[in-house]
């Protein structure tokens, strides 16, 4: 469940208004529903509406911040860009109830000219861009971070699929 309006980080101190978070239940046996975690961003500030959409798949917590600014390289200031966290499990479960760090970001959502693509950490990873109809349009592969050149193709739906370490992400992709 998404409270973007959330103030408190996940031990329910550090005040950052509207910095937002998102909770995973479980329904038990007997019917009633038990909170197994409450994630938030890792990088965290006021306004960022962390938990405005969420998305659960197959092990896979997708949380939208609708008021995530994007990194600041002084050029190029991105405020409000938005982004997308993908958080992955192998059973989000009362037994494994902390989620690890997002498994990559995703800014702007949706995306006008480019996307960008950030890893939690300085690793190599390998991305893939498929329109609708399953067509490889573009692939690379990267360190830390990078740039996909999404101002090269029309309006729609696309689907990104990245593979890290031992895990895969498959998102979509709004081109506007």
């Amino acid at each position: 469940a998404g409270a973007y309006g959330a103030d408190e980080d996940t031990e329910g101190v550090n005040f950052l208004a509207d910095a937002g978070a998102a909770y995973l239940y479980q329904k038990q046996a007997d019917g009633q529903w038990l909170e197994i975690a409450k994630l938030t961003a890792s990088d965290r500030e006021a306004g960022d509406w962390f938990g405005f959409s969420v998305a659960i798949d197959y092990g896979h917590c997708s949380i939208g911040a609708f008021g995530e600014d994007g990194p600041d390289s002084g050029a190029y200031p991105l405020p409000n860009a938005g982004a997308v966290y993908v958080f992955e499990n192998d059973q989000l479960s009362a037994s494994t109830a902390v989620v690890g760090e997002p498994f990559v970001r995703l800014f702007p959502v949706p995306v006008h000219d480019h996307l960008q693509i950030v890893l939690p950490e300085d690793s190599s990873a390998h991305a893939a861009l498929y329109d609708m109809q399953g067509r490889l349009l573009d692939e690379m592969t990267f360190s830390g971070s990078t740039s996909l050149p999404m101002v090269l193709y029309g309006q729609g739906l696309y689907v990104l699929c990245i593979s890290y370490g031992n895990q895969l992400g498959v998102k979509r992709v709004i081109k506007y």
